[in-house]
């Protein structure tokens, strides 16, 4: 199974540095997409490393956005980067190459990727009923990884005309929201690249949902079962600051257990 990345608009996609093709998806799907990240990985190091390439070695390169992804990864000091995986929370239900690829992921994006504001687990890994190993079709690992919006372009100097008389100075240029750039689709993918590397052994596959706020093109109904099944794993600031509506997954969630636990008490 190939990993896939998703970006704002929630249509997953093959990160390129995978760099399998539709045949290979579905012959061996594992083994092939192993294989094909070690490849990529190969290719990465030969890219950031050559001082000079041909027109002929062009093409074998990949893009620049995935190497400067690697850079940035490679550049985190191993000491640093150990030590943030030990304060990460631990899914306890995963198998154990998984929970540590989900850690490594997890602290490269956030040591390595500027502009992340929060990472978190949902779907069915998050609700702990995922599909087991054993099923044709184990359940994936779902996360959503939270940017920072866009700041808008700062309004442009004002100008003399030809008269002497200077011109009004042009407001300011918001930024396109909620769409990825393709840097930050590079270092999500890259991301995964190098977590599995680390632990080929994992037995689940990775989804990563890229988002940037306000979520005005999202779908209620996801950006709701997030809310009240998602975890938080990372975030830049503490405590946590969150976009709306995500700002309430706490609240809501705190309820949710003293409803529960309201109820058992009244069974007893």
């Amino acid at each position: 199974m190939a990993r896939t990345v998703r970006g704002a608009s929630g249509v997953p996609h093959t990160p390129h540095a995978s760099g399998l093709t539709a045949d290979q998806r579905h012959e061996s799907p594992r083994r092939t997409s192993i294989q094909a990240i070690e490849s990529s990985a190969q290719a990465t190091q030969a890219s950031v490393s050559a001082t000079s390439q041909t027109a002929e070695q062009a093409d074998l390169m990949i893009p620049a956005t995935q190497s400067r992804a690697f850079r940035a990864f490679e550049a985190i000091p191993p000491a640093i980067l150990h030590a943030l995986e030990q304060q990460l929370p631990e899914v306890a239900w995963l198998d154990p190459a998984t929970a540590n690829a989900l850690r490594r992921l997890v602290g490269l994006l956030a040591l390595g990727a500027p502009g992340i504001r929060a990472i978190l687990l949902f779907g069915s890994v998050a609700r702990h009923d995922e599909r087991p190993l054993t099923d044709p079709a184990p359940s994936d690992v779902d996360l959503l990884v939270l940017f920072e919006p866009p700041a808008a372009l700062p309004p442009n100097v004002p100008v003399q005309g030809q008269a002497g008389t200077a011109q009004p100075a042009q407001p300011a240029q918001p930024a396109q929201p909620e769409s990825l750039t393709d840097q930050q689709q590079a270092v999500l993918s890259q991301a995964v690249v190098q977590a599995l590397l680390a632990f080929p052994d994992a037995a689940r596959d990775f989804h990563i949902t890229g988002a940037i706020p306000p979520f005005t093109r999202w779908d209620a109904s996801f950006l709701a079962h997030v809310v009240r099944d998602g975890l938080l794993v990372w975030a830049a600031a503490s405590p946590p600051d969150l976009p709306a509506p995500l700002d309430m997954m706490r609240t809501i969630q705190a309820d949710q257990a003293l409803g529960a636990s309201g109820a058992g008490a009244s069974r007893g």
